[in-house]
């Protein structure tokens, strides 16, 4: 009973902090990105992203970036990677910062989430129509050059962009137009653990 009370009086102080950090936040990528372009607005992102990631310790979670081989820098790179939960995405983005990881993400998140739809839409992601493989299509093929000139990353989840329409057949083209058009890619695959314990 104890525990419980205490994991419900942090999570309500976690949640508090968590919806300040991402209006703050909204504000300060704007101003970044009006007035610092690409990087004023990465550097804005990133800070969120870590901010966001260390928040996490509030409700007692041990977070670790654990890689067995170095990541190559200034090279085209493409994450894949399971996706627990929301958590998920600021520790990867906070961890993987210097390689300038961008999201294949699904449309409805680019609108309407302070902080998180204002990256989406101007820090550089894709945001694709689940439910429209040509828009996809043509958004993953964009992204693959854009990747490639900047030498940024590419981070999918390949589960979390299915919906149960669609065959999950139809992934794979998705997936190899995009190593195909990045055409030095290194692809790398991320595994995230417990991450939906936090829910």
């Amino acid at each position: 009973m104890m525990k419980k009370m205490i994991a419900y009086i942090l999570s309500s102080i976690f949640y508090i902090f968590y919806g300040s950090c991402l209006i703050f936040f909204h504000g300060l990528q704007w101003l970044g990105f009006n007035l610092g372009g690409y990087k004023g607005h990465k550097t804005a992102v990133d800070l969120m992203n870590c901010t966001l990631a260390n928040l996490l310790y509030i409700l007692g979670t041990h977070i670790k970036f654990i890689s067995k081989y170095p990541i190559p820098k200034n090279v085209p790179l493409i994450f894949v990677s399971n996706h627990q939960s929301m958590h998920d995405i600021s520790p990867l983005s906070c961890f993987l910062r210097k390689y300038h990881p961008k999201f294949v993400s699904k449309i409805e998140l680019g609108k309407g989430i302070p902080s998180v739809s204002y990256n989406l839409r101007h820090g550089g992601s894709v945001l694709i129509n689940r439910n429209d493989p040509r828009q996809s299509l043509t958004a993953i093929k964009e992204f693959g050059t854009y990747i490639e000139q900047n030498n940024y990353s590419a981070v999918i989840f390949p589960e979390a962009l299915m919906p149960s329409l669609l065959p999950r057949l139809l992934w794979r083209p998705v997936f190899v137009l995009l190593s195909v058009r990045v055409e030095e890619q290194l692809v790398l695959v991320l595994l995230v653990r417990s991450s939906n314990k936090l829910e």
